[in-house]
């Protein structure tokens, strides 16, 4: 009776191998069929592992939130002591600030067709080394090693694009010695552009994060009256702001605004 339950045992251990191996095979082969040069590259970084590790992570491109932690996370992290060498592709298109896509392509190596080797390892193995950023993934974009604390910013301006910053505020009449607050206030026009505009997803979940307007006109006539500029940010926004005052600039709504901006303001 044991020796039986055994063999059992044994041969269902051989048959789930055998399935599962069959469908790596089955992949491999198809790799090989459709694109003999893409196969070929997963060979080459089989072989040469032992002297540089090639690793895959995709660039969540929707957000703005996510695109910049994440990038400036991995960039921040020291991997001079490790062989790593390492490959990314954007999760989606168009990307939640051109301007910032435009500074990490200094940085990190960025190639769509990449995909395809981020997926191939996942399902090969979910917790594969491979995998850049099953770190992120598992605790939720937060900074759980203190990677931000005491390390110099990872994205420094050129003169010229300092320049094009003070010439916008100079434009709107704030002057390099003036003070100015961006003022974000979540609304749900957040979830609603880009790729979402195309699909329909209910993104109701999330309403419990928007703010109202009306909260923050007090606060803003306060801060004013104190000689602060405020900017009030945001690339889409469903309502403009119910304040008209020279030192208040509703960004979303003047035609300035521009993805390099979002960025340099802040």
């Amino acid at each position: 009776m044991l020796l039986n339950n055994f063999y059992i045992n044994l041969k269902k251990k051989i048959n789930n191998k055998l399935k599962k191996n069959l469908k790596k095979i089955i992949i491999l082969s198809l790799y090989l069929i459709t694109s003999p040069i893409l196969f070929f590259f997963f060979i080459i970084i089989r072989i040469i592992s032992p002297i540089v590790f090639i690793r895959f992570g995709i660039i969540r491109s929707d957000a703005i939130g996510h695109f910049i932690f994440n990038t400036s996370y991995n960039l921040k992290q020291n991997k001079k002591k490790y062989n790593y060498f390492d490959l990314f592709f954007l999760s989606s298109f168009p990307v939640a600030n051109k301007y910032y896509l435009s500074v990490i392509k200094k940085n990190m190596n960025i190639f769509q067709f990449i995909k395809i080797y981020y997926y191939f390892e996942k399902f090969i193995n979910l917790k594969s080394k491979r995998l850049v950023d099953k770190e992120l993934e598992y605790h939720g974009s937060r900074d759980l090693k203190g990677v931000f604390f005491n390390k110099e910013l990872t994205h420094k301006f050129t003169d010229k694009e300092n320049n094009m910053g003070y010439n916008f505020l100079k434009e709107k009449k704030i002057n390099k010695s003036d003070r100015f607050i961006c003022l974000n206030i979540r609304d749900s026009a957040y979830k609603k552009f880009y790729k979402y505009e195309k699909v329909n997803i209910n993104f109701s979940y999330h309403d419990y994060r928007d703010s109202s307007l009306s909260n923050y006109i007090e606060t803003i006539k306060y801060l004013i009256k104190q000689n602060y500029k405020i900017i009030r940010m945001g690339k889409k926004v469903n309502e403009k702001f119910p304040i008209e005052n020279p030192n208040f600039i509703d960004y979303p709504f003047i035609k300035e605004k521009s993805d390099f901006l979002d960025i340099w303001l802040m």
